[in-house]
């Protein structure tokens, strides 16, 4: 007997009623724009900011940028992971994109860290208000484990949200909010 595997984390009626409905259209636009503001905060300070920041200490000597390197890759690998663990059920797109927009709080708690520019004019504005390194390590680990979690929940669950003959073209739109968000924060 021959089974055919359901992609869809909710029963089939859930799906035949959300492929008739016209506002999958806004939820959809939700989990876009919550995918492209969570690569464009990430890549507005990471790696351009994380990695002007210095260790008042000298902790790990010349090996601590590429530590917080590391640091955030495992973290974004962590956050990957939590997605396919947490939520049991899908988020909503509002929901997600509040999580996204609350993540902006990152840019100006990292360039408060003890960043230090070795440009001969030294415009660097922002006041140093952190200069332990606990602070900054752990701004940088909750930003990767927010950024591969928010990414790929809206990833994983921003398709589903649309109807069934707009299921594809939803994953190429999210797809494009992706590239988009890398374009905007590597900007």
């Amino acid at each position: 007997e021959d089974v055919e595997l359901n992609p869809w984390s909710e029963n089939d009626e859930d799906v035949l009623a959300r492929a008739s409905s016209t506002a999958d259209v806004g939820e959809c636009t939700k989990y876009r724009l919550a995918v492209l503001l969570t690569f464009t905060v990430t890549l507005s300070v990471f790696p351009a900011v994380t990695s002007a920041i210095q260790s008042a200490h000298n902790l790990f000597g010349n090996l601590w940028s590429p530590m917080l390197f590391l640091l955030f890759n495992v973290g974004d690998l962590i956050g990957r992971h939590c997605a396919t663990v947490y939520p049991k059920t899908p988020p909503r797109g509002d929901a997600l994109l509040r999580l996204a927009l609350a993540r902006c709080v990152f840019a100006p708690l990292l360039a408060s860290c003890n960043v230090s520019t070795t440009t001969t004019t030294n415009t660097w504005r922002i006041p140093r208000l952190v200069t332990n390194v606990f602070w900054p390590t752990l701004f940088i680990l909750a930003l990767a484990i927010t950024n591969g979690w928010i990414a790929s929940l809206g990833m994983m669950h921003g398709p589903t949200r649309a109807s069934l003959e707009r299921l594809p073209s939803e994953g190429v739109a999210l797809a494009i909010a992706l590239v988009a968000g890398i374009f905007i924060g590597s900007s």
